[in-house]
């Protein structure tokens, strides 16, 4: 679901760029607006697999000694008799 609405919102953005862009008659408006949406598709992506590796290693102590890691609590458990 949040993929889908980053991709649409990142879709908007470069098709205003490239309105704008041919509008004014000016192409760097959209190679400027492609590098930035590079940027942060990389920044996006960096951070997506961080969040994933920082989830694998709490389930991972979860699952290993049965300790759930500090900044979590008992309320963050998805299983029901936990």
């Amino acid at each position: 679901m949040a993929s889908g609405l980053i991709l649409l919102a990142s879709l908007f953005y470069l098709i205003a760029a490239m309105v704008a862009s041919a509008m004014l008659n000016n192409y760097w408006i959209i190679a400027l607006a492609g590098v930035v949406w590079l940027v942060c598709l990389f920044a996006w992506s960096y951070l997506t697999s961080v969040a994933g590796h920082v989830y694998r290693g709490a389930l991972y102590l979860y699952a290993a000694e049965g300790v759930i890691p500090a900044p979590y609590n008992q309320e963050c458990s998805i299983w029901p008799g936990n």
